[in-house]
Parts: structure tokens; C-alpha cells; sequence
């Protein structure tokens, strides 16, 4: 009999435990099996200015990661936004001939969380 009292106890005890083990920070529940720890997100902002005579007159294609393009203007930019946290690569595409992109090109960035990274084009058509 001492032996079942003191079973019921430890199983009472054990869900006490584990019900407090289900309380978030300010008392608020969530379940433990939720990933607390979730992709956060940034943005990526394109900006691209052409000088020159003869400019590109429909614009460009930028594309990020060989899977998201977006079109831009021929002196414009475009916003990559939600961006999970991590490395990128930025292109730019649709560029006349006679034109050319001075400096890294694709363009290299990492994306943190909450945040918004740059990148910058200039394109020359002569």
C-alpha cells in the first residue's frame, strides 16, 4: 500500500513537472515541440545606375541565387524581401553589349536577421 501511495505521488509530481515545462516567459504556454529557434529573415536592396551615351533602354533582370528575378529599372532598384538569414549571390542580367559592369560581378552578400543589405550596380554604356 506505502508503494502505490508513493507511485501516485511521483506520477502526480511528474505532471506537474512537465505541465511547468510548458510555460514560456511571462506565464504565456507553447508547446514544447515548436522550434523556438526559427529561420529569421532580412532583405536584400538592388540599386543600379547606368551612365553613358548609349544606355540600356529596357532595363535589367536581377536575379538572386539563380532562382528570384526581378526586374529593374535602367537607373532603379528592387528590394529582396523576406530573405532567410545566410550567403547570397546577386546578378545582374539583360545588359546590352556595349555595356559593361565594372567591379564583382555577381556580387557576394550575407543576409543577417532583421536587417537589410546593400548592394550596388553601376553599369557603363559608352
Amino acid at each position: 500500500m506505502n508503494a502505490t501511495r508513493n507511485l501516485r505521488w511521483l506520477l502526480a509530481a511528474t505532471g506537474l513537472f512537465a505541465a511547468a515545462a510548458c510555460i514560456g516567459p511571462g506565464g504565456a504556454a507553447f508547446d514544447p515541440g515548436d522550434d523556438i529557434d526559427e529561420t529569421r529573415y532580412g532583405a536584400i536592396e538592388v540599386s543600379v545606375i547606368t551612365t553613358g551615351a548609349t544606355p540600356d533602354p529596357d532595363g535589367y533582370v536581377v536575379g538572386l541565387d539563380e532562382s528570384t528575378e526581378l526586374l529593374v529599372a535602367t537607373n532603379g532598384g528592387v528590394t529582396f524581401s523576406p530573405v532567410a538569414q545566410g550567403y547570397y549571390s546577386v546578378r545582374l542580367s539583360g545588359v546590352e553589349g556595349n555595356c559593361s559592369i565594372p567591379g564583382t560581378h555577381p556580387a557576394s552578400v550575407y543576409v543577417f536577421a532583421d536587417t537589410t543589405q546593400t548592394v550596388h550596380f553601376d553599369v557603363e554604356c559608352p
